[in-house]
């Protein structure tokens, strides 16, 4: 692009009127998206135990 060129900026689009026909996607579930789920408590979460020797060898 030489230098007297410019970009021209593109207008947005206006957005869709209310009454437009929206296709519904089965993977979104709109129905829940009010629910809100507490995060769990970082107390509340339990670590699973874990053997700290297991899968070591001590070299010889």
């Amino acid at each position: 692009m030489s230098q007297h060129q410019r970009k021209r900026i593109a207008d947005p689009e206006p957005p869709l009127p209310p009454d437009f026909p929206r296709i519904p996607n089965p993977d979104v579930d709109t129905d829940a998206t009010n629910e809100v789920t507490e995060p769990y408590n970082r107390d509340d979460v339990k670590v699973p135990e874990q053997d700290n020797d297991a899968g070591f060898e001590p070299p010889d």
